[in-house]
């Protein structure tokens, strides 16, 4: 008992606190209480608890890395009871209402303040952001979103010119909005995490156990709509806009679940036990098929082909996995064969319903008509923000590259490019295992938002911040390794001198 006390003397309590902060059981702990707020309709509460104790660990730790958790958990906290989707039909009624007005200001206030104190007494933290590898495509990218929608015209004043928009401050709101879910928390992490520290992989487990807080949601949620009668329909097919949650419907469940497919694989990777991660990897791909999402299940299937190659390449427990995955196709065909007309209706809306591009074909028609009006600078966001009990992202084009080059124009596509080409530069120039488990995130978040909104979505713009911060991490761990290796060699050219 003494020498346990004199441990503790010796290494201090707070380096006992840090590191019960970074372990799996305050995980659990957080994303209970996800959970718990989701399920009891608590959302005001749940998000003061939240918020509070993000502030608190923050101000308690020198390490960064909690709030990629809290980040990843914090969408999932809205409730069904209390949440805008409503089915699809949004209502927003009771979040913006005084009180969770009051708390965005409250909360969110001190959330800010407490990361901008966390900057400044992290040492050197000025070097940290100049030296951002991405820095040069971020500013870039970052000046051609905010002048998003300028009318040239106007500007010049040579009104012969048909290029017309209607900017106005709703344009640049949305550009700040996004800008500070993909770049503003990335320079938050790169400044206050510890990457050297096992960074990568803590973000891996924090978004496996985001993904799998709302493979709990959903479940519960189709149990509950099948006992009550609504998750079939009089055809046999399941009736997706019931099993919506709160804070969003089938369209954001696929992707928020698709998202913990890479870093689960990478876990399978990187962890003694991988082949429990590769079989968590595998039931959150087969859980698309319930999702009825096929963006997202696209993705998911894209996402394990690849990573699985990528595991058996690089693993040195090659027949685990082989095993692992054998038995799973195994199991899979047995609960098909008894299961059999289920899983027809399952697979209806993939297969036998024929194509339907549900209006995508005529909204990346109509984008690039409005593309025409304005090919510099865009037509801007503010055609898009929902106003009609709908929402920013459900009015978009459903296509990354075409919201891009519709809102922003020839101007900001190319600074959407020169971010994109550093980026993927970065990743594949050089290849080494880390950069491609990484790649392969970056690809779902890709794949996902050429028939959808994700990358504008906030909880996948969170994800790709920390991929950002992540493959910085990677890429100056990988410069100094260089330093390294050249430093012994100069040294033994000296003495030879």
């Amino acid at each position: 008992m003494l020498d346990k006390q004199q441990e503790i003397n010796k290494k201090g309590l707070a380096w006992y606190w840090q590191q019960a902060v970074l372990s799996p059981y305050f995980m659990f702990l957080v994303a209970g209480i996800s959970l718990v707020t989701h399920f009891s309709a608590l959302d005001l509460i749940g998000f003061y608890v939240f918020a509070c104790l993000l502030i608190f660990v923050l101000l308690t730790t020198k390490d960064g890395k909690p709030i990629m958790l809290f980040a990843f958990l914090a969408y999932s906290l809205i409730s069904i009871e209390n949440g805008p989707s409503n089915g699809g039909n949004y209502d927003y009624t009771y979040y913006q209402s005084p009180q969770m007005m009051q708390m965005y200001f409250v909360m969110g206030g001190a959330i800010v303040a407490t990361f901008v104190l966390k900057i400044f007494l992290t040492k050197q933290w000025w070097k940290k952001l100049a030296q951002c590898k991405f820095n040069l495509g971020i500013i870039i990218f970052s000046i051609c979103m905010l002048v998003n929608g300028l009318d040239i015209a106007e500007l010049i004043g040579f009104n012969q010119i048909n290029w017309h928009s209607d900017y106005d401050l709703n344009n640049a709101v949305v550009a700040v909005m996004e800008l500070t879910f993909w770049f503003g928390i990335a320079y938050v992490l790169v400044v206050t995490v510890d990457w050297e520290k096992g960074g990568i992989e803590y973000m891996s487990k924090a978004m496996t156990v985001a993904s799998c807080v709302v493979v709990i949601q959903l479940v519960a949620r189709i149990i509950e709509q099948y006992y009550a009668g609504n998750l079939i329909g009089p055809d046999g097919d399941v009736l997706r806009g019931n099993l919506d949650l709160g804070w969003g419907v089938c369209n954001n469940i696929g992707p928020y679940i698709a998202m913990g497919i890479p870093t689960a694989l990478y876990l399978a990777h990187k962890r003694k036990y991988g082949w429990a991660y590769y079989t968590l990897a595998i039931i959150l791909t087969a859980v698309q098929i319930f999702v009825q999402c096929r963006t997202s299940l696209l993705s998911s299937c894209i996402v394990l082909v690849i990573g699985t190659i990528l595991l058996l390449a690089t693993t040195k427990y090659r027949k685990r996995f082989v095993v692992c995955l054998t038995v799973l196709i195994g199991m899979a065909l047995v609960v098909v064969f008894f299961f059999a007309e289920p899983f027809r209706y399952l697979f209806a809306r993939y297969f036998e319903k024929g194509f339907d591009d549900s209006g995508r074909f005529v909204l990346w028609q109509n984008g690039l008509l409005n593309f025409v009006n304005n090919p510099l600078f865009g037509t801007g966001f503010s055609p898009d923000i929902g106003l009609n009990n709908s929402t920013i992202f459900s009015n978009m084009y459903h296509n990354e590259i075409i919201q891009i080059i519709v809102c922003t124009g020839l101007v900001g596509f190319f600074g959407y490019s020169v971010h994109k080409y550093q980026v993927w530069k970065s990743l594949l120039l050089k290849p080494t295992k880390e950069k491609l488990w990484i790649a392969l995130s970056f690809l779902n978040v890709f794949v996902m938002s050429l028939t959808d909104n994700n990358w504008f979505l906030p909880f996948v713009g969170m994800f790709y911040a920390a991929l950002l911060a992540g493959t910085n991490h990677l890429l100056h761990s990988e410069k100094q390794s260089l330093k390294e290796e050249q430093q012994p060699c100069q040294t033994q050219e000296q003495v030879t001198q």
